[in-house]
């Protein structure tokens, strides 16, 4: 990866400067450190290490650049950033910067979606077995979803009246999708100051193609299974105990009770 960077930048645009990672949480120490010196800092890896970094970034003027290199890449794909790491690189030589909505959970920044239920619970399973890639990831779905019941959840929208339902998964999307093209919100944006609160159903196994499709092609709202609420500032999520919880794809040890307000504009993002 060095040297497709430092083959394809522009040095005449840029001084690069190169740093790896050596535990988890180090991506958000060092890009908290050199944004108080630098214009841009390129996050190279996946969604999780995206948030590392890009976390660090929220609210300052130093700008995120991706260079996608993970398993399913949601952040990047939502924005058209090529997974080819040249031409990855190209996008930050043209240096086209518009500012993105973030959003905080329980005071976590997420930059793409988080969530609980049954997207959080794949994603702790997918880390504990260490296979990388979709056809695993699609492995893990079809394995674990036949025996992954829908549970209670209470929420509050913008301050209005408790809503009660019952769902397998319970998700707050700023971008569209979880990563390798599996539309989750299919009419999130990132720039727009709000998010989309996302509900599903389980439904019938022997209705796991055509929710697939839908999901793929981009048209899952259309199904009975499958509800959406625009959020404006912030909801309040109570959980059942020990319901899994995800932010931006990675597992996350957090509390019954969530709370998830929106940041509008508050990143500086590269994109093509």
């Amino acid at each position: 990866m060095p040297e497709i960077i430092e083959k394809n930048i522009d040095s005449e645009l840029f001084n690069i400067e190169i740093s790896y990672t050596e535990y988890p949480g180090h991506g958000h120490e060092i890009a908290e450190e050199k944004s108080k010196e630098k214009d841009l800092i390129v996050a190279v890896g996946g969604d999780g290490s995206l948030n590392e970094i890009g976390s660090a970034l929220v609210g300052k003027n130093c700008a995120l650049g991706i260079i996608p290199c993970g398993s399913g890449n949601g952040f990047a794909r939502h924005h058209n950033i090529p997974l080819k790491s040249r031409f990855a690189v190209n996008i930050i030589n043209n240096w086209k910067i518009i500012k993105v909505d973030s959003g905080t959970i329980n005071g976590n920044v997420f930059l793409g979606n988080c969530g609980a239920g049954f997207d959080a619970h794949i994603a702790k399973r997918f880390n504990e077995e260490g296979k990388r890639g979709f056809t695993n990831y699609a492995r893990l779905v079809w394995k674990e979803f036949k025996n992954f019941e829908e549970f209670p959840v209470k929420f509050k929208i913008d301050s209005e009246n408790v809503v009660e339902e019952s769902t397998i998964l319970i998700n707050v999307s700023n971008g569209s999708q979880f990563g390798n093209n599996f539309y989750i919100s299919p009419n999130s944006r990132t720039n727009d100051g709000k998010m989309e609160l996302i509900l599903l159903k389980k439904f019938p196994l022997s209705k796991s193609i055509a929710m697939g499709y839908k999901f793929f092609r981009k048209v899952i709202q259309n199904s009975i299974y499958y509800k959406t609420i625009h959020v404006h500032e912030n909801v309040e999520i109570e959980l059942p105990k020990g319901t899994p919880v995800q932010i931006d794809g990675d597992y996350k040890e957090l509390p019954h009770s969530l709370k998830i307000s929106i940041l509008p504009q508050s990143l500086n993002l590269l994109i093509p």
